[in-house]
């Protein structure tokens, strides 16, 4: 994408400490107002954000909770229910000074603002209410994803070189 076609936005949210905080993004030039109205009434409705500079796991539940698997609050409404993307997923990654909380989806140009606006309304309600079997679901999906970093050696080599590297120590896999 030409950076001509990009905006670069600031929007308030409510982090989980209850605080009112500023955070900045890029974004598509086409979708720079839809995607500022969506943090505003998110504020407004006091939906909170996981803050990414705490060592947390809220932003990976949120993350689990919202969009992780086939069978996830997303991935049934705004593929199986709306049919309005071949592809949707959630992911936090989460660092020491900094993470994203991505909502990733694949769709048509012509259902980019119904995908912004139903994927506003589902953040919403479940900004509302989570209920148990969704609860569930996402301790499932977390667990998974923990086995299968325990099962990719060469993947936890790399974490260790990385975390040598950068921190200067090996952080224990349960960090």
């Amino acid at each position: 994408m030409p950076l001509a076609d990009l905006r670069y936005v600031v929007v308030s949210y409510r982090g989980f400490d209850g605080a009112d905080h500023t955070g900045e993004l890029v974004v598509a030039a086409s979708v720079a107002g839809t995607v500022t109205e969506v943090f505003r009434d998110l504020y407004d409705s006091g939906y909170p954000i996981a803050s990414m500079k705490d060592d947390q796991p809220a932003a990976s539940v949120a993350a689990a909770l919202f969009g992780e698997g086939m069978s996830s609050p997303l991935m049934n409404e705004i593929r199986e229910r709306r049919g309005l993307v071949y592809y949707a997923a959630c992911s936090a990654d989460v660092m020491e000074a900094c993470g994203q909380f991505v909502i990733e989806a694949s769709t048509t140009p012509d259902k980019v603002e119904e995908l912004l606006r139903e994927t506003h309304r589902l953040l919403q309600s479940h900004a509302a209410s989570v209920g148990q079997v969704d609860l569930e679901r996402a301790r499932n999906q977390i667990a998974v994803r923990r086995m299968r970093s325990q099962e990719r050696p060469v993947r936890r080599v790399e974490d260790a070189a990385l975390d040598l590297f950068v921190h200067g120590r090996v952080r224990s896999p349960e960090a």
